[in-house]
């Protein structure tokens, strides 16, 4: 027996442990015999004795003590005055349905008074499991989805004063329920092991069988079945390509059943990228590269593609970087004149890399070119009756020389004269028209312009009706053309 200090109020308990269950014990205080009665009890489990004083008061003070043949052993209580009193303690035992939320509160008799809290003796630290609310004389502890690792004593401690409450979880019984949270993919690389756990609610604790494409699944060294009150696992060590296959897992108790199905994937290195690999605006030091992601990814998300190039002469690959997987067109730089080069694109998925998307030999030559169409559709803006905006797209070749300007022309579709619109700097693919008529149709071409010359025009692809509502929205800064019938100029 251990000594006991208690503040007054509070419950005081000695426990002692037999060698046998069967042993006739006595207990005394201050030497005299106990007489027990609703103040004083004595509780018996197997070879465990527990004696607990009620509301203990000064008067229960002393050596208390307990005799077994020949053998005594001894403990004083201590009752102090409370440094602070409860307004309302813990209840003896608080009742929670399984998977519920328990809360357990203490209101003191003054506030600003710190509280630690206990599970069986250990303190509670605040977390996702366990919540603390202080409001001033009231205090709680919430313990959150109790499970029933979670029905043991718990008790607040505010200075020399203490409350306890044993938990108590009801599991109520009910048929399985699968956690929507389960996952429905598994996804392996050859060779490694992989857990399929399904999470489930049910009592009492369900049977569990596994199928895969119809067949029963028969435990063995390889593969192994686990399934407790919460969960069932299926493990494979060292996963083959015949263990790949859509899994379902049956889980049944006197209440109903419930079954879910998994689908088990082997990852693979994901395919090469989609070609063709399209090389275009070449210059003497520079190319850029566009592609299209792999139709197969492997079965896990591409992470990267490697680019790397190579002189045709010396057929030594060479990397130049890698970019992101949202990357499908990159600039190559620092290249040699008159070298023929060849390009290739490589996919990197968490198995491995994927075969090499490579292009045709390229020479890399001073040489200029007029630049190439404008890019359509057409987008439409700022629609009015009387005006709008229309964006277009850069060639997919400025020829090798920076585009200069953008001329733009239009023409109402009932005639065959153009009209010129006006001129933009640059990279500015955007224009304004105004000073039209209500519900006319008009046709657009624009040309681009570097210094070699005008390149072919883009034609639009079909009219735009004055007034017309558009779906499409850009919102630009927009440079505004001023047309009458009499002249056209641009601000």
């Amino acid at each position: 027996m251990k000594d006991v200090r208690i503040a007054r109020g509070d419950k005081a308990k000695f426990n002692i442990e037999l060698t046998k269950g069967d042993a006739l014990v006595r207990w005394f205080k201050d030497g005299q015999e106990l007489q027990f009665s609703e103040h004083v009890s004595l509780s018996i489990d197997g070879k465990r004795q527990k004696l607990k004083i009620y509301e203990a008061t000064s008067e229960d003070a002393g050596v208390y003590s307990c005799q077994v043949g020949e053998q005594t052993s001894a403990a004083r209580l201590v009752v102090e005055e409370p440094e602070i009193d409860f307004i309302r303690r813990l209840p003896d035992v608080t009742l929670v349905p399984l998977d519920e939320d328990a809360l357990f509160t203490i209101e003191l008799s003054k506030p600003d008074v710190p509280v630690q809290w206990f599970k069986k003796g250990v303190p509670i630290k605040e977390s996702a499991k366990y919540t603390i609310i202080d409001e001033g004389r009231v205090k709680k502890l919430i313990v959150s989805d109790c499970s029933v690792d979670d029905a043991v004593e718990y008790s607040a401690v505010v200075l020399n004063v203490k409350t306890s409450s044993r938990l108590k979880v009801e599991v109520v019984e009910a048929p399985p329920k699968i956690s929507i949270e389960s996952p429905k993919k598994y996804r392996v690389k050859k060779g490694h092991d992989v857990d399929m756990t399904v999470r489930f609610s049910a009592a009492p604790k369900p049977t569990d069988e596994w199928t895969v494409d119809g067949r029963v699944i028969v435990k063995s060294k390889r593969i192994i079945k686990t399934c407790d009150e919460e969960s069932a696992t299926l493990t494979i060590k060292k996963v083959e390509e015949k263990d790949v296959g859509d899994y379902t897992l049956k889980l049944v108790n006197t209440h109903g059943e419930a079954s879910t199905e998994i689908k088990l994937i082997i990852g693979r290195e994901p395919g090469k990228p989609e070609g063709p690999l399209v090389v275009k605006n070449i210059r003497h030091d520079r190319v850029t590269i566009q592609w299209k992601p792999p139709k197969d990814d492997g079965g896990y998300d591409i992470t990267e593609y490697i680019i790397e190039k190579c002189e045709k002469t010396k057929k030594t690959w060479t990397r130049i970087t890698e970019v992101t997987e949202e990357t499908l067109t990159y600039e190559i730089e620092n290249l040699n004149k008159d070298i023929e080069y060849i390009f290739r694109v490589i996919a990197r998925n968490e198995v491995g890399p994927s075969e090499p998307l490579e292009s045709e030999p390229v020479t890399m030559k001073l040489t200029f070119d007029k630049p190439g169409a404008p890019q359509g559709p057409l987008e439409v803006s700022g629609m009015t009756k009387t005006s709008f905006t229309i964006m277009w797209n850069p060639p997919e070749s400025d020829g090798g020389s920076p585009i200069i300007e953008y001329n733009v022309e239009m023409k109402e579709t009932s005639k065959k004269s153009w009209t010129k619109v006006g001129t933009t700097k640059e990279d500015i693919t955007y224009i304004s028209v105004s000073d039209l008529k209500t519900d006319a149709a008009y046709e657009f071409r624009i040309t681009a312009t570097n210094a070699i010359g005008t390149g072919p025009p883009y034609l639009s692809e079909e009219p735009i009706v004055t007034g017309k509502r558009i779906s499409k929205y850009f919102s630009v800064n927009a440079l505004k053309i001023i047309i009458n019938r009499e002249k056209n100029f641009l601000i």
